[in-house]
């Protein structure tokens, strides 16, 4: 009777250091979401207006969530800049994670990806590097400006006046 007894209260104390344990894990996780949507939102907010303070010719920005990239902390981010990328009939493409291997390489150069923790100067070179053509790499690299010259077909080039004007859509969402 006496060890059934002392077998409950053990028992009894293993529950509750699970229950106090999972409690303490579910707070770290909910803390360390707020802090990933933090970031997201700073660094989607700081983006945009790099963007539309800094170039004509853009008329809508689209925010796409964020995921978690390869490393531990790793928050990666991503837009759509008046609707691009389209496929080959026009259409916007909407991100996936099922495309083959090839697909998602090419879906990637599409990508304006900013990484949590993104600095001013850091999202101003990854924003110029995306709009700008880099003539250092044309010669013998000219897929790496392809995405700064289908945004010059369109009339985006960088300028004082900016796109005051543009449609911004923010995603602080988590894309699973």
């Amino acid at each position: 009777m006496k060890n059934r007894r002392n077998k409950l209260i053990i028992l009894g104390i293993i529950v509750v250091l699970v229950a106090i344990g999972g409690k303490i894990y579910m707070d770290k996780q909910e803390t360390i979401r707020q802090e990933r949507n933090q970031a997201v939102k700073e660094i989607q907010e700081q983006a945009t207006k790099y963007i539309i303070e800094n170039y004509v010719g853009i008329e809508k920005i689209e925010w796409r969530g964020w995921t978690t990239g390869s490393g531990p902390i790793t928050i990666l981010t991503s837009m759509r800049i008046n609707d691009y990328p389209k496929d080959n009939e026009n259409n916007p493409i909407e991100y996936d994670k099922n495309f083959s291997t090839e697909e998602h390489n090419e879906f990637v150069k599409w990508l304006f990806v900013y990484t949590g923790g993104d600095k001013e100067a850091r999202i101003k070179k990854v924003t110029d590097g995306i709009f700008q053509i880099d003539e250092a790499l044309e010669e013998n690299f000219p897929e790496t400006n392809m995405v700064a010259k289908e945004f010059q077909k369109q009339g985006i080039k960088k300028a004082e006046n900016g796109s005051p004007n543009a449609e911004v859509k923010y995603n602080w969402e988590e894309r699973k």
